[in-house]
């Protein structure tokens, strides 16, 4: 079957469930896990759906029972965890993702940093914070064309920008990682993004809960090796591949 026929039985699935299983679109595809959580990857990249434990929901669809309302509380301990292991004054790369606002607002704690940016939420937060003003932080917007899913800017002329840059870290949200492929997005224009960051930083802090540990989502940005420090949740130690994974870091930590 091929990779648009999936991704379209997928949608009609979820436009008639609002949710399903890994198992369950595995079953129904007659394919296996592994395919369907690459499509699921993709497709969350896309804005389309918003992946949980163990399936998908369509985007904007969050039940209460639903893991993805735990994923706040993951996000803001991981944000915090991040802004600890970071000094006052740095200069940051931080790519637009899903936790990108939670990490502009948990690095309020830092002062005189720097924080370079494709995301426009992420930008405003710092921008607009009483705390990072008065701390004498501040945003730097990168140019280029619009991506509407992520609110954020990619394109060549964003990257030509974060080339005028060495940041002393960049703040990667990849969408999978795993010790073979390191860091990953399955959309090209994010993976070339992150991969200028990447280059351009002295140090790298990789951020992904535990769907992403183990994962491969397509396009390869960053290799394991080069990742300072990765920062996830405690499920993270139970997936397939996180032994590889970790030893292939400069380290993992576990919130």
């Amino acid at each position: 079957m091929w990779q648009e026929e999936r991704y379209q039985r997928i949608r009609k699935m979820l436009a008639a469930l609002r949710s399903a299983s890994t198992d369950r679109i595995a079953e129904e595809l007659g394919v296996s896990r592994e395919t369907v959580r690459r499509d699921l990857i993709a497709l969350e990249a896309r804005g389309e759906l918003r992946r949980t434990h163990g399936g998908a929901v369509l985007d904007g669809e969050a039940p209460e029972h639903d893991p993805t309302h735990h994923d706040r509380r993951h996000y803001r301990a991981v944000a915090r965890a991040a802004a600890s292991r970071l000094s006052n004054g740095q200069t940051l790369f931080m790519e637009a993702g899903s936790m990108a606002v939670t990490l502009a607002e948990a690095l309020d704690v830092l002062h005189g940093i720097t924080v370079i940016t494709n995301s426009f939420d992420a930008a405003m937060r710092i921008a607009a914070s009483r705390d990072h003003l008065s701390h004498g932080n501040r945003a730097v917007m990168l140019g280029g064309s619009v991506l509407p899913s992520l609110a954020a800017t990619h394109g060549e002329h964003a990257i030509a920008e974060i080339h005028r840059y060495t940041a002393d870290a960049a703040l990667l949200c990849p969408s999978a990682i795993d010790a073979r492929h390191g860091a990953t997005h399955a959309d090209l224009s994010r993976a070339e993004l992150a991969r200028a960051m990447a280059a351009n930083a002295r140090s790298i802090v990789a951020m992904a809960d535990d769907t992403a540990i183990g994962q491969n989502a397509g396009v390869s940005y960053c290799p394991a090796d080069r990742i300072a420090m990765l920062i996830s949740n405690r499920k993270a130690e139970a997936t397939e591949g996180y032994d590889a994974l970790a030893g292939a870091l400069g380290g993992v930590v576990l919130v």
